[in-house]
């Protein structure tokens, strides 16, 4: 089977997408759905080691590439890691995991790049990304003068987008919060409704939910009466 393509992304597109685990069942890699609707499960990545940790199995590197940092790790090939230290700038291939709701890269192969590497990697990207803004404006300017779900088939029928990959996309263009608030406010009862509940009847990406639930709590709109169960004020 061909291995999936090392997309050159940011690494802001990785942390601030949403990650969907593997699926052993079907064998399929875990990855992530970025706002621009791409996903990525292997990533190239050019940034700056500006940490390093040695483990007793494993070796860590943070780089940064201007728009964030990210880990990278390996579990067995150190010997590509020993002459790799902080304030080399690096170029990384690897696939997209997640240990403790934190996103890393598990590194297939890394080594040393000049700066002049680093430049043409941010022109190619920004092409890349003005291309595909193009696109996700069209989709999220459906969304704002129609609905949700018309631009959900939209995206489906001219691009073929699944509909958690238009979902994510429009996910900052649509508040959720009021529709999250609703849900809990119709279906709580007496003791309040369990997240899980809300995760499958709202069919929204877990971190979009997540994030209105952070909003109406701090808002003060709704309480925990039980850890992991919610309830308006």
């Amino acid at each position: 089977m061909l291995r999936k393509e090392a997309k050159k992304v940011l690494i802001a597109e990785i942390l601030k997408g949403k990650f969907v685990p593997p699926d052993a069942e079907t064998k399929r890699s875990g990855y992530v759905i970025t706002s621009l609707g791409e996903k990525v499960s292997r990533v190239n990545l050019i940034g700056l080691v500006v940490d390093k940790f040695e483990g007793s199995n494993f070796v860590e590197f943070k780089i940064d590439d201007g728009s964030g940092n990210i880990k990278v790790r390996t579990f067995n090939d150190f010997e590509m890691l020993y002459e790799i230290e902080p304030g080399d700038l690096i170029n990384v291939i690897g696939k997209v995991k997640e240990f403790n709701d934190e996103i890393y890269i598990n590194v297939e192969t890394i080594r040393k790049v000049n700066f002049a590497v680093e430049i043409f990697r941010k022109f190619e990207i920004c092409e890349r990304i003005l291309e595909r803004k193009t696109i996700v404006d069209e989709i999220r300017k459906i969304a704002r003068t129609t609905d949700e779900l018309v631009a959900i088939e939209f995206a489906k029928e001219k691009y073929g987008f699944e509909a958690e990959v238009t979902k994510q996309i429009l996910a900052q263009t649509i508040d959720y919060t009021e529709k999250i608030f609703e849900l809990i406010k119709n279906l709580e009862g007496e003791n309040g409704i369990e997240l899980n509940e809300i995760f499958e009847i709202s069919d929204l990406p877990e971190n979009i939910i997540e994030k209105a639930l952070n909003e109406l709590l701090e808002d003060g709109k709704i309480y925990e009466p039980q850890p992991g169960r919610f309830k308006t004020v």
